[in-house]
């Protein structure tokens, strides 16, 4: 073989492994099937690291929408897009919720309203709406996605997993698709909703659920992230605040 024909083998060869190479790493994630008792046994294990009965739970998150709400606070300034919720719940050994404290702030940590629930009584501060005789109630702080997932596999929606990239952590997510019988207009803008996407994104290395989202496929196949809730904190005491104390002193 002469020198020219050895120079242009071994360029063939080293190209050949570049491509093979790149394929390894730069292949984009493909989506599996995972069955959704699987998925709910993560969320209930993760659940029952992070919640803790006869303590308080220190529960603190993001929520973005594509919109704004609608609604309108007692200053006449509409209720934003984007807010923090920063809540505090007593949780008793029955798993139940005693008595809390709940607040929303803007992005700049400015009270928006807060409510409280004690002996049965919930007393929004913020409208001065009362209502008695309500029941205690479980904390959800996977925040409704384990009972969405149930739903969607009671309907024989199939849950799809798969690892992303996601607020520059390597996150396993898992999803579902559900198709909508009719394109359905929804939201303040009536935009035209052909299905609807829900997302739950687990931090691969804590295994701790840190974002949900919501995304509507529009009739155009246009992706709209319509809700993400990102989870910042959550934390458990034996007491809280003496200012949690206080709020609670006003619910009578």
């Amino acid at each position: 073989m002469t020198p020219d024909r050895k120079k242009i083998l071994f360029g063939l060869i080293v190209t050949l492994l570049i491509v093979l190479i790149a394929s390894v790493f730069y292949s984009p994630a493909t989506a599996q099937s995972v069955n959704a008792d699987d998925v709910i046994r993560t969320i209930r294990e993760w659940k029952s690291n992070n919640l803790k009965n006869e303590k308080w739970t220190h529960l603190v998150y993001s929520v973005t929408l594509a919109e704004p709400q609608g609604v309108v606070l007692p200053n006449g300034e509409p209720m934003p897009a984007s807010y923090i919720t920063d809540d505090w719940y007593y949780v008793n050994e029955a798993g139940l919720v005693e008595k809390g404290v709940f607040s929303m702030r803007d992005n700049e940590g400015n009270l928006l309203q807060q409510s409280a629930f004690q002996n049965n009584v919930m007393i929004n501060f913020t409208f001065e709406d009362r209502q008695e005789n309500l029941e205690l109630f479980p904390l959800n702080i996977d925040l409704g996605f384990e009972r969405q997932i149930m739903e969607a596999s009671n309907k024989g929606i199939g849950i799809k997993k798969s690892e992303v990239t996601a607020d520059g952590k390597s996150s396993l997510v898992y999803a579902y698709t559900e198709e909508l019988q009719l394109p359905t207009q929804l939201g303040a803008e009536q935009m035209v909703v052909d299905s609807i996407v829900k997302k739950g994104f687990f931090d691969i290395k804590t295994e701790d659920l840190a974002k949900i989202q919501t995304i509507w496929i529009l009739m155009d196949g246009t992706e709209v992230v319509y809700e993400t809730v990102q989870i910042i904190s959550i934390d458990s005491y034996t007491a809280a605040p003496d200012e949690i104390a206080r709020r609670l002193e006003g619910v009578e």
